[in-house]
């Protein structure tokens, strides 16, 4: 968590942010009581522990993490600190390292011990139609849809890699769904691919279809789970773990997707990039901004759709990275070793997750913060900022220095 200084202003709660708060836990209560009468009369949802004990006896393939030191990052005047304890699970808060659950993955084959094995619409595995998995960050969409399909359609082999409506994005294809792909590969070879379908709910963009050839997986084979009125069922069923966290990405995985995506033979280079944002999280002083980072030798890379090569080859190359605080830092899995990266973030709303990336690939961090709010709140998630021109200038000397 980043923390400003205690002097720092606390802005006031727009309404609509207040309204959006107050939505948020509607939903949450909401859910709670419709799994709970579910699991009475339908539908059953195994926690975390539970799933992953049901699945130990078909293991094919794990892999200890090791555990990762919390060192936090804090700013040269000490007044802005960055920890990485939102990372960690309730039982490991204030201890000196991160600790990683097991990378696994399974192969359930249907027959005595599993009479059926089916996905929901998004994604979750369903066992014997009644036991929801939770493999990744929850199961309660598995509740959200009709007991009642049109249509069954059985494969012979399936891998569901993603088990949630598509909510995370450029962020979470890239770090946990190709994560798991690449796990899944190194498990089973990248025959799978011909041999398997992939089922899972889509995120329908240009990037990922890219991605997806880049791995080898015939377009045929991509199946999307959201198909109205129409149940998945799997004779065998492949299937692997996200960690607890949605930041907390293994170092395994990191390391199995920059080994599988990262273009042979681009060095880095001496470039210095700005990556503005349009729509959310826009800088509000953005030319006075500019001045400073163009006296440093940066140039502006503008926010517009660039393909997967040129997204990777654009992170390789670079030797600075200046952005906003988003989901296109997730291009930092890309970075060489050394690599300098400044994060720029609204006050009320700071995350670990660039800083522990940078800390997994030995990049070098800094970040500058608006700090016009020091109540962090995830209402305040898509606010605009304004980024004060000497704080900018000096954290980008300390960089360039260290």
């Amino acid at each position: 968590m980043v923390r400003a200084a205690k002097a720092a202003p606390r802005a006031s709660v727009s309404l609509k942010d207040k309204l959006r708060e107050k939505l948020f836990w509607v939903k949450v209560y909401a859910l709670r009581g419709a799994r709970w009468g579910a699991s009475l009369v339908w539908r059953k949802a195994l926690d975390r522990s539970a799933s992953v004990a049901l699945l130990q006896p078909d293991t094919i393939y794990q892999v200890q993490p090791p555990p990762v030191d919390t060192v936090p990052f804090v700013s040269e005047d000490r007044q802005v600190s960055l920890t990485l304890e939102d990372l960690q699970n309730p039982e490991h808060l204030g201890e000196a390292d991160i600790y990683f659950e097991p990378d696994s993955v399974w192969r359930l084959t249907a027959g005595d011990r599993y009479r059926s094995l089916a996905l929901t619409r998004s994604g979750i595995a369903l066992i014997n139609q009644r036991l929801l998995l939770d493999l990744d960050f929850g199961n309660v969409a598995g509740f959200k849809e009709s007991p009642f399909k049109r249509q069954i359609v059985e494969y012979p082999l399936v891998v569901a890699p993603w088990t949630h409506l598509t909510s995370f994005a450029y962020y979470g294809f890239v770090a946990l769904v190709l994560g798991k792909l690449c796990r899944i590969e190194k498990a089973l070879g990248p025959e799978i691919w011909q041999q398997a379908k992939v089922c899972y709910p889509l995120f329908n963009t240009a990037y990922e279809r890219e991605y997806l050839a880049k791995l080898g997986i015939p377009a045929e084979a991509i199946v999307d789970t959201r198909q109205k009125g129409v149940q998945i069922r799997a004779r065998q069923l492949i299937l692997a773990n996200s960690q607890t966290k949605v930041n907390r990405v293994s170092p395994e995985d990191v390391a199995l997707v920059r080994s599988r995506f990262c273009l042979p033979g681009v060095q880095q280079g001496t470039r210095r990039l700005f990556f503005p944002r349009r729509g959310k999280r826009v800088i509000t002083n953005q030319d006075a901004v500019w001045e400073v980072l163009e006296s440093f030798g940066f140039e502006i890379v503008e926010d517009r759709r660039r393909t997967v090569d040129e997204q990777i080859r654009l992170f390789q190359e670079a030797a600075f990275i200046v952005a906003p605080h988003g989901a296109g830092l997730t291009n930092l899995m890309w970075c060489q070793p050394g690599t300098k990266v400044l994060e720029l973030f609204y006050g009320g709303y700071k995350k670990a997750g660039y800083y522990y990336l940078c800390k997994l690939l030995d990049l070098d961090y800094g970040c500058v913060l608006d700090r016009s709010n020091a109540s962090e709140h995830f209402v305040y998630q898509y606010h605009d900022m304004t980024i004060d021109p000497r704080e900018l200038r000096q954290e980008l000397q300390r960089l360039l220095a260290s």
